[in-house]
């Protein structure tokens, strides 16, 4: 199964599924592909609570100061636990289904479970600023497909593009600036040539994709503590000042004769 192909059926087990389940249960898939896969979501899920707890400066809040090894064994121990007592439970309500079945379904399960893990971190270790681009960029992709599973390929694609234009954007700014490879009157506008740059690039190889790959930029150089950092602050001022006042000259130049002349003291 190829990446686009696990996020379609990803986002067609939130529409429909039991549609979904059937395709499952009919692979019919081996003993070994089974273990492998329960093995693989253990593995992953034990990482990611570990990666999670890190992030949130608790490394060694884990029950009883279980490291990520032993949180494995107690996932795997449970979810076998969940599969046996699931697959009972089932007989005894006259149920036929195989322990096979059901092992399918709480592995898939355990997978969409550690995607969302690690969509719940990267979202945790985002500043607002970049949450916000995220949500405006879903919303965007949202409305230009027709199916879930289109828009999250989508998504998933778009950030993925954008993040790497910007990381490699402000890391090249970054080692150029380290290495006084720029000369000091020359960095304000390379750095304004690099931001229109990556956004152009990133637009024009996925649309709506510009914006957030500037705002990963920036925050990749305004977390690299350059010497240069106060005049690249002055410059995001002034610029900012400049590019806002525009707005409200265009959007005054919008307006038409009449409808000012339309404009009375009750308005």
């Amino acid at each position: 199964m190829t990446i686009s192909g696990f996020l379609r059926l990803a986002a067609q087990t939130l529409t429909a599924p039991q549609e979904v389940a059937r395709l499952l249960l009919a692979l019919n898939l081996p003993r070994e592909v089974l273990l492998t896969g329960f093995a693989l979501v253990v593995v992953l899920n034990a990482l990611l609570v570990g990666g999670m707890q890190a992030m949130g400066g608790t490394a060694g809040a884990m029950p009883l100061g279980f490291g990520p090894g032993v949180m494995a064994a107690l996932l795997a121990m449970m979810l076998a636990a969940t599969i046996f007592f699931m697959t009972w439970a089932g007989r005894v309500v006259g149920g036929t289904g195989r322990m096979q079945d059901v092992a399918v379904l709480l592995i898939w399960l355990q997978a969409l479970r550690a995607l969302a893990q690690l969509g719940v971190a990267l979202v945790a270790g985002l500043s607002g600023a970049l949450a916000a681009v995220l949500a405006f960029e879903m919303i965007l992709v949202m409305r230009a497909t027709e199916t879930m599973g289109d828009a999250v390929l989508d998504l998933v694609l778009g950030i993925s593009l954008a993040t790497a234009l910007g990381i490699a954007g402000g890391w090249g700014v970054v080692r150029a600036f380290r290495r006084e490879l720029v000369p000091q009157y020359m960095k304000v506008p390379l750095l304004f040539a690099m931001v229109l740059g990556v956004f152009a690039l990133s637009d024009g190889m996925l649309h709506e994709s510009g914006l957030l790959a500037v705002t990963v930029m920036g925050l990749w150089i305004a977390n690299a503590e350059l010497p240069s950092y106060d005049e690249l602050r002055r410059f995001k001022e002034h610029a900012t000042i400049l590019l806002v006042s525009g707005v409200f000259v265009v959007l005054a130049a919008s307006l038409k004769p009449e409808t000012l002349m339309a404009l009375d003291w009750r308005t």
